[in-house]
């Protein structure tokens, strides 16, 4: 067994037994892992029958890194290459949780701006998943993260607002009051 399945395995015992896995990788893991992304993502375009494998190391190497305890910007680039990539709605919530942690955490440390294709990428999410609530609540999540600079998003984070079905869908709830939450964030901002 590799080194990061048995950080993987390890994590998820954690998560079994209600802990919060505190990972603690070094320059070498964030590589290794970084090395196998890439790798991941080049396979998936590359066979179709080993699509489920790959999106299965994928799940895995974004849950060693969102129970990290150091981010790494080494991952920007990945990270924005996967989301147009990947279509399984986990995967793409697992991918949000990542992006928050080691690109909008660590460049906000770091003094250095969002990328703008990042955002390109979270209004795609908002268009293409208005039919998937749980993504839509974990993208909204994510631009919530993004502080005063989730204003760049705040027409199309209006247009997707949910009206009916707010009482009897827990996601969309959620959802509603984010969107509320960055309304009042936005509101002096706003003339």
């Amino acid at each position: 067994m590799k080194q990061w399945e048995k950080i993987y395995s390890q994590a998820i015992q954690d998560l079994q037994n209600f802990k919060r896995p505190q990972i603690k990788l070094d320059k070498q893991d964030f590589l290794e892992l970084h090395h196998l992304w890439e790798e991941n993502l080049q396979f998936m375009e590359e066979s179709a029958r080993k699509k489920e494998e790959v999106l299965f190391t994928l799940e895995k190497i974004f849950c060693i890194l969102d129970h990290s305890q150091k981010s790494s910007s080494i991952f920007d680039d990945l990270i924005q290459q996967s989301f147009p990539k990947l279509k399984k709605p986990e995967l793409i919530i697992y991918l949000l949780s990542v992006s928050q942690k080691h690109l909008i955490q660590k460049k906000f440390l770091e003094g250095n701006p969002i990328p703008k294709d990042f955002f390109g990428h979270l209004k795609d999410l908002l268009k293409k998943y208005q039919d998937q609530p749980e993504v839509i609540e974990w993208t909204l999540r994510t631009i919530e993260q993004l502080g005063n600079q989730s204003i760049k998003l705040r027409e199309e984070v209006l247009t997707i607002k949910p009206t009916w079905g707010v009482l009897f869908n827990n996601h969309k709830k959620a959802s509603r009051q984010i969107i509320e939450m960055l309304e009042k964030r936005w509101a002096p901002f706003i003339r």
